[in-house]
């Protein structure tokens, strides 16, 4: 057999992979920047890079008040999405009516711990300082299910809190 049609064979035995949306992206950018000219050719290649992604976003964001992305996502006209369930303590007392409160921190917040609320164990972060158990705090945000927290101020708490609360097991 000869070089040659080994050569043949081989070339016709290659499968051709089709050619990716980027690698033609970067090919015609690049046959742009050759045939007209280096700085032409750079000035479309940044205007692609920058206006793609915002393009996408946009894409994104729009899609759910199309017709065709509220028929997927099955809304009516005018419907707002689900917001979920509604985040409470065990005696229902929902956690975004407990901003402002005041209650007493159960363990050492560092930054994460315990803190008793009208007679409920909630969890709780301090707003990046530590505060010791015993002292008083004040809810101050709701973020995913955890209360943050900073130490009452005097304005914050009106009678001293009992030490009672404090000597009940964590259990």
């Amino acid at each position: 057999m000869s070089l040659s049609s080994l050569a043949a064979r081989h070339q016709t035995s290659r499968s051709v992979s089709p050619m990716s949306p980027l690698k033609f992206l970067v090919v015609t950018l690049l046959a742009i920047a050759v045939a007209v000219g280096l700085v032409a050719g750079a000035a479309v290649i940044a205007f692609t890079l920058v206006t793609t992604p915002l393009v996408l976003m946009g894409t994104i964001r729009a899609w759910p008040h199309t017709p065709m992305g509220r028929r997927m996502l099955n809304r009516r006209p005018g419907e707002e999405a689900p917001r979920g369930p509604v985040r409470t303590t065990l005696q229902g007392v929902p956690l975004d009516a407990l901003l402002g409160r005041v209650g007493v921190a159960k363990t050492n917040l560092l930054p994460g711990g315990l803190v008793i609320i009208d007679g409920e164990r909630l969890d709780a972060v301090s707003l990046g300082i530590p505060i010791d158990a015993g002292t008083p705090v004040v809810v101050t945000r709701v973020e995913l299910n955890r209360l943050q927290v900073r130490p009452a101020t005097e304005q914050d708490v009106g009678p001293p809190a009992s030490p009672a609360v404090l000597e009940h097991p964590l259990d």
